[in-house]
């Protein structure tokens, strides 16, 4: 199995923040609970932008099982090949205009198309290169991230800003007891807001939903848990 798509993850360090992390992970029913679908947690991972303290991953476990084997070798660029073509949507986009517009040579685009072809993402007619099935190929149904912080509101707030790029849904996790009004009163956009007691998640605003896949990054955490979990099916 091909081993270029990686997710890096930094280690935790012991502290208030990655207990209040903690705290929150043994309370996340409010976020997991939907019918039919599984989730997977990632702490600490480097995203395309800074490192956002929780990724909760949702996905739709019946389309897993349509995973084909060829995904399996996909690189980053490849991926990265295949958001470019996505973003046009039905349409889809010429192979030539993929050339100039990544920057990549025409071999190299013409091997990334075969893989793609052959692990059912793309298809190409006539020159004319477009996704296919991205509803069942993108099995992701939520992205939810977390920052976590103690003191440092701003700091939160702006990874959080930093995290919808690649996120359905990005909150601030923040002690409950120091939320007031002047706080919330700070989360007027998406964002949402989470409070955290000893054993208790409040939900002080829901965030609102982006779109998925959001970027390329979102696309690499697809294709990243999708092999975590074809591994386990075969």
């Amino acid at each position: 199995m091909n081993s270029d798509i990686q997710i890096r993850f930094r280690k935790t360090t012991d502290g208030p923040e990655s207990r209040l992390v903690k705290d929150f992970l043994n309370n996340i029913k409010i976020f997991v609970q939907e019918d039919g679908y599984e989730h997977t947690i990632l702490e600490e991972a480097y995203a395309e932008l800074g490192i956002p303290d929780i990724l909760i991953v949702i996905w739709d476990k019946n389309l897993i099982k349509k995973w084909p084997k060829e995904r399996n070798e996909l690189t980053k660029s490849d991926i990265k090949i295949m958001h470019h073509i996505s973003s046009f949507g039905k349409k889809g986009i010429l192979k030539d205009c993929v050339t100039s517009q990544l920057g990549y040579s025409d071999t190299e685009i013409s091997k990334s198309l075969k893989k793609l072809v052959d692990a059912e993402l793309v298809e190409e007619r006539n020159e004319r290169i477009k996704s296919i099935n991205i509803e069942n190929n993108f099995f992701i149904k939520k992205i939810i991230s977390v920052e976590a912080k103690i003191k440092d509101l701003k700091g939160a707030i702006h990874q959080a800003q930093l995290n919808e790029n690649f996120s359905s849904h990005s909150y601030v996790l923040f002690p409950n007891e120091k939320i007031n009004s002047k706080i919330k009163s700070q989360f007027s956009n998406k964002i949402g807001l989470i409070g955290q007691e000893q054993g208790k998640t409040i939900l002080k605003k829901k965030a609102i939903r982006g779109k998925l896949p959001g970027s390329y990054f979102s696309w690499v955490i697809n294709e990243y848990v999708g092999r975590l979990l074809y591994k386990s099916l075969i």
